[in-house]
């Protein structure tokens, strides 16, 4: 069989939706719903102190297996304390002891290593992962596969043939899940998610070319963005959308790409026409303050907003993935002054819990941890903006989440299109109108408007002829 005809059938395969049977624990759990930031570890760049934590990491796990190997021969059993997130799997029908110890190895080593964690319940594995593990255990079988290629990857070692068979059991769990996905939606995105991520991070095209596909062909298939998002209510926006991060989406023509580019551009237009943010006024007031409380509320705030404006400030050396996340925070940012900007004491509110939120044991020192410091503060800047919108108009949540899950969606899609200039240029103006900035008008004028969709279009087309005409993106590096 042809790979163009296997690819086929897979894709096929993977979108048979059948409605009636009801897959093994898809009810949702009953622990509340925390933000699972996604991780774009490319290991380049890394600086030594980050290289250092992954050595340790790789020694640890050395030194715990061979205690493990030890104790058996000796016929004793070591005790470890399970990481509190694995109760949310229990019971699980698909889920051994091994992929419980893989989980964990990931929940107490890998994340805390990669992101930083103050050891607070606030920041760290607990709360970037719960969702996985609360509403999907094909996404949580996943999550063991990944943990199991960052040992051999950090090992050296070369791929067991008990571990393509744990990868051969987790790609048919996973399109019995995708075949069953009206019955937990956000489920069949979570595990798609962590599929297609480990797909790209470990080099393997084949499958990653049919994640993609499956990813596009799924939210299709029930209507799209805003259907989605009704089926997975539980499930904030941000994560479902953030499954074509990690995969490839796809521009079926250069008509498509040009409508979905200006879409993007009218709201990026919208953060740019916004007033003035009212912590920009209040902030700049050289007068002294009547009330000590609120001039170290007001302290506080320019210490926070100072810390977002120097994580999303354009670099010279930056990457097509990291301004997609800079852009991504920014627009979380300046979607919580949209939606709250006759509400100074909202946007202090949310701005602090960001900050509070966030933590990391060491600072960043290179563009990879500056990554992870960014992805983790939109998966919180998410999660703040969805409680408060419950809290303040929670008759308007709905509607909010879906405006800016298109908006994340469209940078998904169009973002990769556009040249460095073009990138740093939107980026450039949503920094500088959100840190007060601001030289001149911040608005785009038609000129630049046309010169962006034109040059994403020239890119998409040049690389239809690269790649051949399928649709599809290349692989992201």
């Amino acid at each position: 069989m042809s790979q163009t005809a296997w690819t086929v059938r897979q894709e096929r395969r993977v979108l048979q939706v059948r409605k009636k049977r009801t897959p093994p624990r898809s009810q949702k759990r009953i622990l509340p719903s925390t933000p699972l930031p996604e991780n774009d570890a490319k290991h380049k760049g890394i600086s030594s102190a980050y290289v250092e934590k992954l050595e340790e990491h790789a020694n640890d796990l050395s030194t715990e297996a061979h205690r493990t190997a030890v104790a058996r021969r000796d016929g004793r059993q070591i005790e470890r304390r399970s990481h509190p997130e694995l109760r949310l799997l229990t019971g699980s029908p698909i889920l051994t002891q091994r992929h419980l110890s893989l989980i964990q190895n990931w929940l107490t080593n890998v994340v805390p290593r990669t992101w930083g964690s103050s050891g607070t319940k606030f920041f760290g594995a607990t709360f970037i992962l719960r969702q996985c593990l609360q509403h999907s255990d094909v996404a949580a079988l996943w999550l063991a596969i990944m943990s199991e290629e960052s040992i051999f990857s950090l090992s050296g070692q070369p791929r067991t043939k008990e571990m393509m068979l744990q990868k051969a059991a987790g790609r048919r769990a996973l399109m019995s899940t995708l075949q069953e996905a009206r019955s937990n939606f956000g489920g069949a995105v979570l595990a798609l998610t962590k599929a297609a991520q480990v797909a790209l991070w470990y080099g393997d095209q084949q499958a990653h070319a049919v994640y993609s596909a499956a990813a596009d062909l799924l939210f299709s298939s029930v209507g799209g963005l805003s259907h989605a998002c009704a089926l997975a209510p539980d499930i904030e926006p941000h994560y479902l959308v953030a499954l074509f991060h990690w995969t490839a989406p796809r521009i079926a023509n250069a008509g498509i790409l040009e409508h979905t580019t200006r879409r993007l551009l009218v709201s990026i237009q919208t953060f740019l026409q916004l007033p003035q943010p009212e912590h920009l006024h209040m902030l700049r007031d050289d007068g002294e303050s009547s009330s000590s409380n609120i001039h170290h509320h007001h302290t506080l705030h320019i210490e926070t907003i100072g810390l977002f404006a120097q994580i999303t400030a354009p670099t010279a050396n930056s990457t097509t993935a990291s301004r997609i996340l800079q852009v991504v925070l920014l627009t979380h940012l300046c979607g919580i002054h949209e939606d709250f900007q006759d509400n100074y004491h909202a946007q202090l509110e949310a701005f602090q819990a960001i900050r509070y939120h966030f933590f990391s044991s060491f600072k960043a020192q290179s563009t990879l941890e500056q990554s992870h410091s960014v992805q983790s503060m939109s998966g919180l800047a998410c999660y703040v903006r969805r409680q408060l919108l419950t809290k303040y108009i929670p008759e308007q949540r709905f509607a909010c989440e879906v405006r800016y899950a298109q908006t994340l969606l469209d940078i998904a899609k169009v973002f990769p299109y556009m040249s460095p200039g073009s990138q740093v240029l939107i980026l450039g103006r949503l920094h500088a109108s959100f840190s007060g900035e601001r030289a001149g008008s911040m608005i785009l004028s038609n000129s630049e408007i046309d010169g962006i969709v034109t040059d994403a279009v020239q890119n998409w087309t040049a690389q239809q002829r690269q790649h051949g005409a399928t649709g599809a993106m290349p692989m992201r590096t």
